[in-house]
């Protein structure tokens, strides 16, 4: 019988041995397939929307640092960190900070330094264009930037420019106060809003310096206000203490709403207008206790007044010489004479004021004679704008008088001309122009 092999056998190589060394091609295979495994899985996870509390920081999302802070420390002489914005939308914000916080003093940017340099500072502003610092306060009472110091000589807000149009700090508001100061000092030379001018050979140079074109109640390019008994809502020392500008016929450089003091000189190159006048000096007699006073000598007219003593010569007559400039000051002459000593009653003016003087006659020889000249200014100030004795009371002061009080009227009656200003811009009213409104940025989240 043949022999042939069975239909149901097969014939298999052998297995390699478990131990057999593996090829360097079969490792690296491997490698790359767990490496491209772990990829995978990784793309598959979604992005986290916020970092979990105590987590690493996550650029592009929401980190919640808890009660934990987040601290970054930089030996680096430029910037610990930095942050740029190419974006153009007109309200982009490199860093936006926002306290969310409703209750207590919270800070949406609190910086603070401890250098002693003189330029240094918790938070420094730049701008080519536009602002270095700003802030806006949207509440009802709340500030748009807040500055403080409690060093002995620390300044809250400290603002400088450099440019020949620059300013180191500017306040604009369309309602009610651009800037507004406030101290609770209790020294000797504490204030709530400070200027100092320290050019020497620049024009026009201000230490504080106020414009306002809004005609509304109690505008004002800078307003002061004193409640303390003591206190003064304004005071201006120096060689130009304060300085005003009036662009309107109708408004006031200068306005005080009450009493003022002038610890010096004062120089008015116009007519000064007043309910009356006086010296007060101390009392020659008792200048520890008491105080003396004169009155102005008023008249309807520029009227100056001359006085002397003449001695009549051997002829009874005398010539008393004026100064140079009498005549050309001076017009429409009137004289008195009294004799002293004894009686002369043919005394007369035997000629008028001529080439600056006048001749007294009639008298005794060796006799004085006490005289007086007045003449009527008629200088070229004087020609352009005389005293009108009466005038007629004009618009809002029609009906209403300075001294309401003295007559035994109530206050309301009294000339108020910021309250006339007021009750005029009512019936007409106008826009304000001239100041930039600045929109405040988007700060929701």
């Amino acid at each position: 019988m043949d022999e042939h092999p069975s239909s149901d056998v097969s014939v298999s190589p052998e297995a390699p041995a478990a131990d057999a060394p593996r090829s360097r091609r079969s490792i690296l295979a491997m490698g790359l397939g767990g490496l491209a495994g772990a990829i995978a899985a990784t793309m598959a996870q979604a992005v986290p929307a916020a970092a979990a509390p105590g987590s690493a920081l996550i650029i592009g999302v929401a980190n919640v640092g808890g009660a934990a802070t987040t601290s970054l420390k930089s030996s680096n002489a430029v910037a610990a960190l930095k942050v740029t914005d190419t974006a153009t939308a007109t309200a982009a914000s490199a860093i936006r900070a926002i306290a969310s916080r409703t209750t207590g003093n919270v800070y949406g940017v609190n910086a603070s330094t401890i250098s002693a340099g003189t330029s240094s500072a918790g938070v420094n502003g730049m701008a080519t264009a536009g602002q270095g610092v700003q802030g806006f306060a949207t509440g009802s009472s709340g500030y748009g930037v807040l500055g403080s110091a409690t060093g002995t000589s620390g300044k809250g807000v400290v603002g400088t420019a450099q440019g020949p149009s620059g300013l180191g700090v500017q306040g604009v508001s369309a309602k009610s106060h651009g800037t507004t100061g406030t101290t609770y000092g209790s020294g000797t030379d504490t204030a709530g809003v400070r200027g100092e001018a320290l050019g020497t050979a620049a024009v026009n140079v201000h230490g504080v310096y106020g414009s306002t074109a809004n005609g509304g109640t109690g505008a004002a390019g800078v307003k002061g206000y004193a409640t303390a008994s003591l206190a003064n809502a304004m005071v201006a020392s120096g060689v130009n203490g304060a300085y005003g500008i009036l662009a309107s016929s109708s408004s006031y450089a200068v306005f005080s709403a009450g009493a003022a003091w002038v610890s010096g000189n004062a120089n008015v190159t116009g007519t000064l207008t007043k309910g009356a006048g006086a010296f007060r000096i101390d009392h020659p007699l008792d200048p520890e206790r008491r105080y003396l006073q004169h009155s102005f000598v008023e008249s309807p007219e520029m009227k100056n007044v001359y006085d002397g003593v003449a001695t009549l010569g051997a002829n009874g007559s005398v010539a008393v010489r004026l100064p140079r400039w009498f005549e050309a000051l001076n017009r429409d002459f009137r004289y008195q004479l009294t004799a002293i000593g004894a009686p002369a009653p043919r005394l007369f003016i035997k000629q008028g004021v001529e080439g600056n003087r006048f001749v007294i006659a009639g008298g005794e020889a060796g006799q004085r004679v006490s005289w007086q000249v007045t003449g009527i200014r008629h200088d070229a100030y004087a020609r352009a704008h005389p005293i009108r004795v009466e005038l007629a009371k004009r618009g809002e002061e029609v009906g209403h008088l300075l001294h309401a009080k003295e007559l035994g009227l109530p206050a309301s009656r009294r000339i108020d001309p910021a309250a006339a200003r007021l009750r005029a811009a009512r019936r007409r009213p106008r826009a304000v122009s001239g100041i930039r409104q600045v929109a405040p940025p988007d700060v929701t989240e």
